[in-house]
């Protein structure tokens, strides 16, 4: 049985890997590429440069909740700044960093890179492997 330390590092929980999309790229674009990629969140890139995120929930909110079209570009709606923790933070802090901000995502950095998303979703995860 697996057991959830929440004293341990973040980057035991989170997943590996961030997919990208330009600023200038649609919500269309971006609902797309996350059914392709299966990704809940996507971190959009302006020249290359990290400047927000999007998750799956910003777009259903944008596009039919406030009636926005699909083909809006990302950087009119994107969530700036981006919300990061160090991949040696605990798990408690990030749980912490995420009730302060009303956040479910945090992107992961070590030694300056990117390198995952945490979220609530990989706990619950977690949470399956004990059953």
């Amino acid at each position: 049985m697996l057991k959830l330390n929440i004293d341990e590092a973040v980057s035991a929980y989170m997943s590996r890997g961030i997919v990208s999309v330009e600023s200038s790229a649609t919500i269309r674009d971006a609902a797309k590429i996350m059914a392709e990629t299966n990704a809940p969140l996507l971190l959009i890139t302006k020249n290359k440069k990290p400047v927000g995120t999007i998750t799956e929930r910003d777009i259903l909110l944008k596009t039919i909740a406030d009636d926005t079209d699909p083909n809006t570009v990302l950087e009119n709606i994107i969530l700036s700044p981006i919300l990061t923790i160090f991949g040696n933070a605990t798990t408690r802090g990030a749980l912490t960093l995420m009730a302060e901000k009303n956040a479910n995502h945090l992107i992961v950095e070590s030694e300056g890179k990117l390198i995952g998303v945490f979220s609530k979703s990989n706990l619950l995860e977690i949470g399956k492997l004990k059953i």
